[in-house]
């Protein structure tokens, strides 16, 4: 069986083979963070980091509108409409995946289990949310880079995690989430538009959004470097 599945994956193109066995570890790693939350609950009997599941969730649904985007412009079905809904999609929803970096704020010893095994299942969501929501940034950047330039898709990148920064201060000091941008939008404008009038009257929202900000520029950027750097040698001719 494994061997018939290992000849169909190589059999693939190498391109749509490794988009697969990425979003295959992605997935695979994801489980293992919901695992740990299963082990923990038989362990101890309490809940106390199942709204991680919901998180992690939230944080994957950037990455669908993105795989969906892509889908659509490879089979030239180009609906602008659609693309544009997509996209406005992913914006709402792609601060829950650096939100979970935030979540590191509610690691503490508790009874009953050791606080390593804590560390490491409250650090894999974050680590995973923050992946899966890179991965969506990448797609996105190429859709931009391929219409417009590599400049003009720096750009975006720039705006696209500054302005989450900017989600993850509204979702962990004011306690907003995606959906109010449907359900509240108004009270959320207000909360958004009296700190871009007067940033001095909330210094601590922009030294938050500053360090996050930063944070996730460089951590992307690493990301890049990391999958564009050959490290091989030149084979001699």
């Amino acid at each position: 069986m494994l061997t018939k599945l290992y000849t169909l994956l190589y059999a693939l193109p190498q391109d749509y083979r490794r988009r697969l066995m990425l979003l295959t570890v992605l997935a695979l790693s994801s489980l293992m963070s919901v695992s740990m939350v299963v082990v923990r609950i038989y362990i101890t009997t309490e809940f106390t980091y199942l709204g991680f599941v919901w998180n992690l969730f939230l944080a994957w649904m950037p990455l669908w509108s993105a795989i969906t985007v892509w889908q659509l412009d490879r089979d030239r079905a180009f609906y602008r409409t659609i693309v544009v809904a997509l996209f406005l999609c992913w914006l709402a929803f792609f601060p829950n995946a650096p939100y979970m970096v935030t979540d590191l704020i509610h690691l503490r010893p508790r009874l009953g289990i050791s606080v390593w095994f804590d560390l490491m299942l409250v650090f894999s969501f974050a680590w995973n949310a923050l992946l899966v929501g890179f991965v969506s940034l990448r797609i996105f950047q190429k859709f931009v880079e391929q219409r417009f330039s590599k400049i003009s898709s720096w750009f975006f990148v720039f705006f696209a995690l500054w302005a989450s920064s900017f989600g993850v201060f509204l979702g962990r000091f004011l306690r907003w989430n995606s959906w109010d941008v449907l359900t509240n939008p108004q009270a959320l404008l207000y909360d958004i538009a009296v700190r871009i009038i007067d940033p001095f009257a909330h210094p601590k929202t922009f030294g938050f959004i500053l360090i996050v900000g930063v944070f996730l520029v460089l951590s992307y950027a690493t990301v890049n470097l990391l999958i564009e750097t050959n490290w091989q040698h030149d084979q001699p001719s």
